[in-house]
C-alpha cells in the first residue's frame, strides 16, 4: 500500500513537473513571437463582443474588425489592441465607434492578483446618444436598468471593481459625442473632447474637457471630479461657459419652457454618496445679454447673475445672492 501511494505521489509530481515545463515554454514561445510582431487574438474576439453588448442597451449589437497583442516598451506590459469597435443600434445605426482602443496589461499585477488591464486609451471615438419621443434615453455604454432601484450605480464600479483591479487610467482623446433629441429635432454636438480618468491613492480623480455645438451656439464645458473610498463621496465641479439655457429648456420640457433667450455661463459644486444620495450642492450663474418672458412679455436682459445652495436636510434650494439688470430696471 505505502509503495503504491509513493507511486502515485511520483507520478502526481511527474505530471505536475510536465505541466510547469510546457507553461513555460509555452510562455517563452509567446515572449519570442511577441518579439516578432503582433500576435492575433481574433479567437476570442466573440467573447469580448459578448461583454461589451453585455454593458449596452437591449438590442445593440458589438463588433470588432480584429484583436492583436503586442509587446510593450516596458519588460513586463503587453498591449491588447483593439482595432475599428462599432456599437450598433437596435435599428442598425451607428451609436459607438472607435478606431483604435489600447490596453495596457502588466504581468506583475496580474501575478498580484490585480485583474484587469492598468491603462485604457482610446483616440478619435464617437458615441451617439438619443433621447427618444417616450423619454427613453440610449447611451452605448450603458445598460438598462429599469427594474433596479433609482441611483447612479456608482457604489458597486468603485468599491469591487475599479479600486481593487490594476487599473491605473483611461483616457479618450479628440472624441466626438452627439446627442439627439427624437422629440423636438434638436441635435447637439462636441468635437475634439477630452475625457479621462485616474486612479490616485485610494481613490479616482476624472477630468471632461470639451465645446458644444448646439444649433450653431458654441458653449464650452470643464468638469473635474474626484472621489475617496475613506468617505465615499464623489466631490464635482463643472464649468460651463456660454450655454443656450432656452435652447437646453425646450429640448427637455417643450418650446413653451423656453422663456429664456441668452447664454449662460458659471459653475455647479455638487457632493454626493457613490450611491446618488445628495450631501451638498451650490449653483453659481450668470446670464448675458438677451431676453426673458416675463409676464407673456419679451424683456431685454443685460444682466442676471445669482447664487443658490442645496440644504438636503431640509430639502430645500436657497438663494444667496440675485443681482439683475432687466430693462434698465437693477436690483440685487
Amino acid at each position: 500500500m505505502k509503495k503504491r501511494a509513493l507511486r502515485t505521489a511520483i507520478i502526481f509530481f511527474e505530471v505536475i513537473a510536465i505541466a510547469i515545463a510546457i507553461l513555460a515554454a509555452g510562455l517563452f514561445f509567446l515572449y519570442w513571437r511577441l518579439g516578432q510582431g503582433p500576435v492575433s487574438l481574433d479567437v476570442f474576439k466573440r467573447s469580448i463582443e459578448y461583454t461589451v453588448e453585455q454593458r449596452a442597451p437591449d438590442d445593440f449589437d458589438a463588433q470588432i474588425s480584429s484583436i492583436e497583442l503586442l509587446r510593450a516598451d516596458a519588460r513586463d506590459e503587453y498591449f491588447l489592441r483593439l482595432n475599428d469597435t462599432k456599437i450598433l443600434d437596435a435599428d442598425d445605426e451607428l451609436a459607438a465607434a472607435a478606431p483604435e482602443i489600447l490596453l495596457t496589461f502588466s504581468l506583475g499585477d496580474i501575478l498580484k492578483g490585480g485583474i484587469g488591464p492598468k491603462t485604457v486609451v482610446a483616440d478619435g471615438a464617437s458615441f451617439r446618444i438619443v433621447r427618444h419621443e417616450n423619454l427613453n434615453v440610449d447611451i452605448p455604454i450603458v445598460s438598462k436598468t429599469s427594474n433596479q432601484k433609482t441611483g447612479l450605480g456608482l457604489s458597486k464600479l468603485l468599491e469591487l471593481r475599479i479600486l481593487k483591479s490594476a487599473f491605473s487610467s483611461a483616457t479618450i482623446s479628440n472624441a466626438q459625442i452627439t446627442f439627439l433629441d427624437e422629440a423636438s429635432g434638436r441635435a447637439w454636438a462636441t468635437r475634439n473632447a477630452e475625457v479621462s480618468l485616474k486612479r490616485d491613492g485610494s481613490g479616482l480623480s476624472a477630468l471632461v474637457l470639451g465645446s458644444i455645438d448646439m444649433d450653431g451656439q458654441r458653449a464650452t464645458i470643464d468638469a473635474v471630479a474626484d472621489y475617496q473610498s475613506d468617505d465615499g463621496v464623489v466631490n464635482v465641479v463643472v464649468d460651463g461657459v456660454n450655454f443656450p439655457v432656452g435652447n437646453i429648456l425646450s429640448t427637455f420640457y417643450g418650446d413653451g419652457a423656453g422663456f429664456i433667450d441668452a447664454p449662460a455661463s458659471g459653475r455647479a459644486i455638487m457632493k454626493f454618496t457613490a450611491d446618488g444620495r445628495v450631501l451638498a450642492s451650490q449653483f453659481d450663474a450668470r446670464l448675458g445679454a438677451g431676453f426673458l418672458e416675463i409676464g407673456g412679455k419679451r424683456r431685454a436682459v443685460s444682466l442676471i447673475e445669482w447664487e443658490t445652495g442645496f440644504d438636503p436636510i431640509q430639502n430645500i434650494f436657497t438663494i444667496d445672492s440675485l443681482n439683475y439688470d432687466v430693462e434698465g430696471m437693477r436690483g440685487n
